[in-house]
């Protein structure tokens, strides 16, 4: 749940900055979990925008880099992709781009379940 005002402030803030900019945006993991009634505590706020406007939100919230834009793999907890970090009132952003993300299959520990 989004219990803390600094959560609250970070949200308003990247939507707003989308917002203003036009750029369509997909909320996912524990955000959008919360959206669909989970109690989870959110740890970070996780996004989706458009490929072709991944670079437009990097140069748009430059200010706000705390990992820059370029691919993650994060076999462990079962992705690859290219995202950039925020930090905004000390709460994470993350917005990646969906263009050649990796979901990968636990089972096969290694390999691509979707790309």
């Amino acid at each position: 749940m989004i219990k803390n005002k600094n959560q609250s402030e970070a949200l308003q803030w990247i939507v707003s900055l989308l917002n203003q900019h036009q750029i369509p945006f997909l909320i996912c993991s524990g955000l959008a979990a919360i959206g669909y009634g989970s109690k989870r505590e959110l740890n970070d706020i996780d996004l989706f925008v458009p490929g072709k406007l991944f670079k437009k939100v990097v140069l748009l919230g430059n200010e706000q880099i705390r990992k820059p834009p370029q691919r993650y793999c994060e076999v462990s907890e079962g992705w690859g992709l290219e995202y950039i970090q925020f930090i905004y009132c000390g709460i994470k952003i993350e917005v990646g781009n969906p263009n050649g993300a990796k979901i990968f299959d636990k089972k096969m520990k290694n390999g691509p379940l979707w790309n």
